[in-house]
């Protein structure tokens, strides 16, 4: 038969190997009186997983725990008076108990067992008569018995693993310089969601000489460090993996990878109460939010106390018939390889997993709770707690920030820091695959793909009207000014959209948004070219423009949802530089479309293209609001549990009203334009920005027409120099962009959406310097060529100013990012369409020369301002106002 994996849903396995080795006797003779059948080979190995994303699914979802050890009586009064002897074998750590049968406990004496395993880290038994199936027993009163994919078990009871060195080394050879895995150490399945509570190891064959066991105890080792000391690694965490490598199922030549898990430094046990240091040198990776050095030294320090101070230790002597029961929680153990394989040693191993790891600032350490604490360290205590209330406040937001981990920068509402734990909050994990930032970069290019591919057409369509008003007023009989409109009121309708839209995704989710916007836009923008009326005309436009406007409510808080910080250049230089094109690209299908057909095929087609993209965002577009996703995963388990599951977001709404709920989400964009002054700053930068760029946009084929002679279908090709300009921007300014946060991230240690705003300053200089050339070349007739060089260098600078404007929004407001983008947008989107309206006006009045030079020092003084400002003051002004959120 060949072996299963321990899952049923995991498909792709890899084979165990079949070699059979002769079972020592004494353990043949216990497995044989425990009825275990042995004639199909032993142990039982299961197939074992291939990709990293199947076994991130064992034991996913949150299980209830309650410890045993808290449930019992503290004299623990029927446990020791049952047994003839107690010893304590340190003074820390170590108790060895004789006279009793642990087959034999009653419940009560389980939970008194519990609760010394928890006061003194590990207890012995020996001369146990015990079969396997009893020790899964025991087992499963402590915890859910854990079944390892990876390791072997005893035949018919899955859940005993079997500790065999001869047979671990038929796969991983061992010899005195490079002793076993288990010859380090090291604490069991800390790359579990809820890791390992009590062990119990039962040793039937034992070497006559060495394979002692070393542990030492967590409690200690914290009490070694000074209370100054502490202050520093309290409330942090780490990432822990997995002991066994898997594949990449995406990238699979990349190599063997780990499991990964962010848990607490110090933990505090259920039972006692008290803190105790949760690293280990083989499976503790890094701190989180440190760089790598600065993680080393602390680790290394943190190692060398567990590992160099004996008297935290306790050193256990083997002997046949053994059982050792110790609390992962609050030691680390070796094992000593110094039998040299001479003679057999096997044993039967049974982990019960725990409770979420989590850390209390008020939890006191063992000494203290014990009243041990000598006069120097009460004193030492005393005076570290003695400080006054500026000070109280100092450490409050040292303690806020210290353990402040990527998921919870990004946090969406749903990605939780370390916290005591509730098995009914449904949030994710630091590595949960459900949550958009840790998707595969195949599935984030394809959801960022679809939005600028959508966007693209969205904003063609603003733009491809211009180089046809004077046809289209013709035969629609309108004047200079309403056909402007009719191009305008487009961008009008992109400013108020965004206010409705973006909080309605923060409701109900990006994906629903997106779909439902994708008809309204393609029924309006159809019926924009059966117009046969000035107002209708103007009216369709207007409504397109707001289902056109999801794409900048969407856009930011997508992009929010699926990069980290790092990768924000990258995507974002992608996702905005083909929406953009789209801008330079309407005017070019613009003229040919007029020119060769009819104006009318410009909205034909433009439907006809989105029809295609709307079935693919259908197929494609997955949902990327985290809430969204924990919403309905919160959902679920209550229709298949009937436990009363919720999400993060469900209760902070918790009582909230239907109405309610979507009243505060749609005035939110508002509330943030009137109180938050970073968002005011951005509205200002992006609105002169984009009403210039739109001044340019609406009056560019007028000067090929007028100034140059040209025809309408080749001034639209000039508009390919902006595209030029946009597109050499993104791709320049991107992975600039993600360089500079990654240095000045390293050099201040910290991620701060400030660390975006140098690159502002240098798009905010080039810009103003294309805008007066591009003028004055204009104004002289100077060869086409240079008008185009100079819009190329004024689309270029915008671009590079743009991109990290967008980011700063993004990672200050990583939980609001559409309502925030919103609120940007609704004055840029009104400059957009007012500027072009005087546009005619003030060339009459000022020219090309002039009226381009006048906007350009304009800008220049205006942009080269607010990246300062923000520099200097975004930190303070981002924390003066939350409320409105």
């Amino acid at each position: 038969m060949v072996p299963a994996p321990i899952d049923p849903s995991i498909k792709d396995v890899a084979e165990p190997i079949k070699d059979t080795l002769k079972i020592p006797n004494p353990a043949k003779q216990r497995l044989e009186k425990s009825g275990i059948d042995l004639s199909k080979g032993y142990p039982y190995r299961p197939s074992r997983p291939l990709y990293l994303d199947d076994v991130y699914k064992i034991r996913d979802k949150p299980r209830d725990h309650i410890d045993a050890g808290a449930r019992a009586d503290k004299s623990k009064k029927s446990l020791l008076s049952a047994a003839t002897k107690v010893t304590d074998l340190t003074a820390y750590i170590g108790t060895e108990i004789e006279g009793l049968q642990l087959k034999d406990l009653t419940n009560q004496q389980r939970d008194e067992l519990a609760l010394l395993i928890a006061e003194r880290s590990v207890v012995f038994f020996r001369d146990q008569d015990l079969s396997p199936q009893q020790q899964k027993e025991l087992g499963e009163w402590y915890g859910e018995v854990e079944v390892h994919p990876q390791v072997p078990h005893v035949p018919g009871v899955p859940g005993v693993s079997v500790l065999w060195p001869d047979l671990m080394a038929t796969e991983r050879p061992a010899s005195f310089r490079q002793p076993g895995g288990a010859s380090r150490w090291h604490t069991d399945l800390v790359h579990e969601k809820q890791p390992a509570g009590i062990t119990h190891l039962h040793n039937d064959t034992i070497p006559s000489v060495g394979g002692d066991t070393l542990w030492a105890s967590g409690y200690a080792a914290y009490e070694k460090l000074s209370p100054e000391f502490r202050k520093i690694i309290d409330g942090r965490e780490a990432v822990y993996r997995s002991a066994h490598p898997y594949l990449d199922r995406d990238h699979p030549e990349q190599g063997p990878k780990y499991i990964e898990r962010v848990h607490p430094i110090v933990r505090v046990h259920p039972a006692t109460g008290w803190k105790a240091l949760w690293v280990n040198r083989a499976m503790t990776d890094r701190i989180v939010g440190l760089d790598r050095a600065e993680s080393d030294v602390i680790l290394n320090y943190l190692y060398d106390v567990y590992e160099q101070n004996v008297d935290i230790q306790v050193r256990f002597k083997w002997t046949p018939r053994t059982s050792a029961l110790w609390d992962n929680r609050i030691t680390i153990h070796n094992a000593s390889w110094d039998y040299s394989g001479r003679e057999p040693r096997h044993g039967t191993r049974v982990t019960s997993l725990a409770e979420k790891p989590y850390f209390d600032a008020s939890a006191p350490t063992r000494r203290e709770a014990l009243g041990l604490l000598g006069d120097s360290e009460k004193k030492e205590l005393e005076a570290l707690n003695n400080v006054s209330s500026i000070e109280h406040a100092i450490y409050a937001i040292i303690e806020m920030t210290a353990d402040v981990k990527e998921p919870v920068l990004d946090t969406e509402l749903g990605v939780l820091n370390s916290t005591p734990p509730d098995p009914y909050l449904v949030a994710f994990n630091e590595l949960d695959s459900d949550n958009p930032k840790n998707w595969p970069e195949k599935r984030k290019w394809a959801v960022t793909n679809v939005l600028s591919i959508t966007g693209f057409n969205r904003i063609l369509v603003s733009t491809v009207m211009a180089p046809a008003l004077s046809v289209i007023a013709k035969d629609l009989n309108m004047t200079a000014t309403q056909s402007v409109m009719a191009l305008s009121i487009y961008l009008l309708a992109t400013a108020f959209g965004p206010l409705v839209i973006g909080p309605l995704s923060e409701v109900y989710g990006r994906r629903t948004i997106l779909h439902v916007s994708n008809i309204w836009f393609l029924v309006w923008n159809l019926a924009c070219g059966f117009a046969n009326s000035k107002e209708m005309l103007i009216g369709t436009r207007f409504l397109a423009g707001f289902g056109a406007s999801a794409v900048y409510a969407l856009g930011g808080g997508v992009l929010g949802d699926i990069w980290r910080p790092d990768q924000r250049g990258k995507s974002l230089g992608w996702y905005s530089v083909i929406p953009l094109i789209g801008a330079a690209t309407g005017p070019v299908i613009g003229g040919f479309m007029t020119d060769r057909i009819s104006w009318r095929w410009m909205f034909w087609s433009t439907s006809m293209f989105q029809v295609a993209m709307a079935a693919i965002s259908f197929t494609t577009f997955r949902e990327t609001y985290a809430p969204a996703i924990l919403k309905r995963r919160a959902k679920k388990l209550r229709k298949e549990t009937g436990q009363p599951y919720y999400t993060y977001a469900e209760r902070t709404q918790g009582g909230h009203t239907l109405r309610k709920v979507l009243t505060q989400a749609v005035t939110r964009p508002l509330r943030l334009l009137a109180f938050h002054p970073i968002i005011q700053v951005a509205a200002v930068i992006s609105a002169i920005g984009y009403g210039l760029l739109y001044i340019v946009l609406s009056s560019f084929a007028e000067v090929w027409a007028q100034h140059y002679g040209q025809s309408v279908e080749i001034s639209g090709l000039h508009y390919i120099s902006c595209a030029l300009g946009e597109l050499a921007g993104s791709q320049l300014g991107a992975p600039l962009m993600d360089y500079w946060f990654r240095r000045t991230e390293r050099r201040n240690g910290q991620h701060l959406p400030e660390n975006r705003v140098p690159l502002m300053a240098m798009g905010a200089f080039i810009a103003p310097i294309g805008f007066i050339v591009y003028g004055w070349c204009a104004e002289f007739r100077v060869h086409w060529a240079w008008v185009d060089v100079a819009m190329f260098i004024t689309m270029f600078g915008m671009q590079i100013s743009g991109m990290p404007l967008q980011a700063y929004l993004i990672d200050a407001y990583p939980d609001h990012t559409s309502s925030a983008i919103a609120a940007q947008q609704f004055p840029r989107s009104l400059a957009a369409f007012l500027f072009p309206l005087f546009t005619p006006k003030m060339y009459a009045a000022l020219g090309y020369g002039w009226g381009n030079s006048a906007m350009a020092f304009a800008e220049l003084a205006l942009e080269l301002a607010a990246p300062l400002l923000l520099w200097k003051v975004g930190a303070s002004l981002r924390a003066r106002a939350t409320s409105s959120l």
